[in-house]
């Protein structure tokens, strides 16, 4: 088979599903998954990379770009392996914007874990800006709020 319809995520439940060919190697899809989210700069895309996730084992796999995409399906297939291919920012250099409804979801759902597990990172000099402070402050009140509003849900 040289062609599959093979499904991609998203961080914050997004899904894309991207004909995928024996040949198409992982920096084809971050590039084809980064246009969906309205990321147009290469030097942008680089700061993402595609990983498998192993749910099962809680496994998580960043694959090379080089790597062919069919090649490490049918690896996982053949071990019986259930797993889902994700995009992920694994770099921070361009600052984020507020142009794509589905870039800010992803970019939401990828941080939020962090977020919550304290482990946002200072810049070098070790001192945050008030404006930031505020930001880190008003998106913690955001998730308490949410989070009491989805408990009060589930109760009632």
């Amino acid at each position: 088979k040289t062609l599959k319809r093979q499904l991609y995520h998203l961080p914050g439940g997004h899904r894309k599903v991207i004909n995928t060919r024996s040949v198409t190697v992982v920096e084809e899809i971050i590039q084809q998954l980064c246009q969906e989210l309205n990321i147009r700069s290469a030097a942008e895309q680089q700061e993402f990379c595609l990983c498998y996730i192993l749910e099962s084992e809680d496994k998580i796999k960043m694959l090379a770009n080089d790597e062919y995409v069919m090649d490490v399906c049918t690896e996982l297939e053949h071990n019986q392996k259930q797993y889902f291919l994700l995009l992920k920012r694994t770099v921070w250099i361009h600052p984020l914007r507020l142009d794509n409804a589905r870039y800010i979801d992803a970019m939401f759902f990828q941080i939020v874990p962090d977020y919550i597990e304290g482990l946002i990172i200072a810049p070098k000099n070790g001192k945050i800006s008030a404006d930031i402070l505020d930001d880190i402050a008003r998106l913690g009140a955001y998730l308490h709020l949410a989070d009491t509003e989805r408990s009060e849900r589930v109760t009632a």
